[in-house]
């Protein structure tokens, strides 16, 4: 079951999911828009970091790793899926390549792997919408969610964009 901005108002209001920091004004009919963090890792590893408001430019062609500005913390019987925003989707922007769940029992800010699929290079603004998260419900609590003990889950509590850890 997909939540609706009325289910997710319900849940953040409960305190049972979590997005720090919150504004309302990103609720969107069933998903909350994310802001783009200001930390960045390029293909060869470099770390990058810019000042809020500034832009980087995606070019033709190339790898990022960007970060969500939010920290998202999941309960139990939640999971959710980022997507791209339909306006830089048209551009040919891809945020993730292929890690776009989010198990239920995250607790972090979001890695994105941004490509640009297009023609031209594409401006992303630091604090600006670039990416959505839609909440799924679990038909039951999940047994063990993720950080549990045993589970191996390498990203949780990432507080800043975050490279593999394989």
């Amino acid at each position: 079951m997909l939540l609706s901005d009325r289910d997710i108002r319900m849940r953040i209001a409960s305190g049972e999911l979590r997005l720090l920091p919150g504004r309302d004004d990103l609720i969107q009919p069933a998903s909350i828009d994310l802001t783009l963090d200001a930390s960045f890792i390029e293909a060869d590893g470099l770390h990058i970091t810019l000042a809020e408001d500034a832009v980087v430019d995606l070019h033709p062609g190339q790898f990022l790793l960007g970060s969500t500005a939010e920290r998202v913390t999941l309960p139990a019987d939640l999971g959710a899926q980022v997507q791209g925003k339909s306006s830089f989707a048209r551009l040919g922007l891809l945020v993730h390549c292929t890690a776009g769940w989010i198990d239920p029992g995250f607790d972090g800010k979001i890695t994105l792997e941004f490509v640009n699929l297009g023609a031209n290079p594409i401006s992303l603004r630091v604090g600006k919408p670039i990416a959505q998260i839609l909440f799924h419900q679990t038909l039951t609590p999940s047994e063990r969610p993720y950080g549990s003990h045993g589970l191996n889950s390498r990203y949780q509590g990432q507080d800043a964009v975050t490279g593999s850890r394989l």
